[in-house]
């Protein structure tokens, strides 16, 4: 049984300003190969975090990095991959309460960890936004040639173009 409460913003938001710094200072880390803008996400952008007193897994912050790379030098896995060494360095080098990074398909993950009572206080999952110049150089052509994407086979991997007749000249 889920036994939510709303954590007081006396608790959460020094910690929120305290990943606010942190993340700063892996935007100066990184900076030498890309620039990258975030965004706090769901209950974390409208403080109101909840959090289930019933289980171990504590609160969390959810955070969107929007990366720059503007001349497309770096894949996304190249990407994820300098963005977690950054974490990983500032985590060390201030010895911080925060974890290493954890690794995910989609997303990574840092958290603060009770090991002594195996509990996770609170966590922070760090998604990737990578817009590519090409990316957007093709939604402007279609949007410029009348077509319309639908996301119909998005799960199998397709893109499935129709005419927009409801575009005019």
């Amino acid at each position: 049984m889920y036994n939510f409460k709303y954590v007081a913003k006396r608790e959460f938001m020094p910690l929120k300003n305290e990943l606010i710094e942190l993340i700063h200072q892996v935007q100066d880390q990184v900076r030498d190969y890309f620039t990258f803008r975030f965004d706090f996400v769901g209950s974390s952008q409208r403080n109101m975090i909840t959090s289930d007193n019933s289980s171990n897994v504590g609160f969390d912050f959810d955070v969107n990095i929007q990366v720059n790379d503007d001349d497309e030098e770096y894949g996304p896995k190249e990407i994820k991959h300098i963005l977690m060494n950054g974490f990983n360095e500032i985590l060390k080098t201030n010895n911080s309460k925060y974890d290493y990074c954890e690794d995910s398909t989609r997303v990574f993950t840092i958290k603060v960890k009770d090991n002594e009572n195996s509990k996770i206080i609170h966590s922070v999952t760090l998604q990737l936004f990578i817009i590519a110049k090409m990316v957007v150089n093709n939604i402007l052509n279609l949007i410029k040639n009348k077509i319309l994407i639908t996301g119909e086979n998005k799960a199998k991997g397709f893109i499935n173009y129709q005419k927009n007749s409801m575009v005019k000249n």
